[in-house]
């Protein structure tokens, strides 16, 4: 029986969500544009590489979500920059 507690107690804290107290430092709008631009250039690999058919709409997906999110931020922090 106490095995049994011991499992189920390791299991719970396990599987138990507890939130994490993380040191957030504010993040520049280069370094967010950077990480989309990098991003972007990752599905531009992929795309390029896909061979399989199963796997070139995930690949199209990717490439266009990553192009609106970079052109997205692009504007976004243009306009932000602008109005400083």
């Amino acid at each position: 029986m106490d095995i049994c507690s011991s499992i189920i107690s390791k299991a719970y804290h396990f599987l138990l969500l507890k939130e994490e107290v993380i040191d957030k430092k504010p993040v520049s709008d280069e370094e967010i544009l950077f990480h989309a631009r990098e991003e972007l250039s990752q599905a531009q690999n992929l795309f390029s590489m896909v061979e399989d058919p199963e796997l070139i709409d995930y690949a199209v997906l990717k490439l266009k979500a990553a192009e609106q999110r970079y052109n997205y931020l692009f504007k976004t922090i243009k306009k932000k920059t602008k109005l400083r």
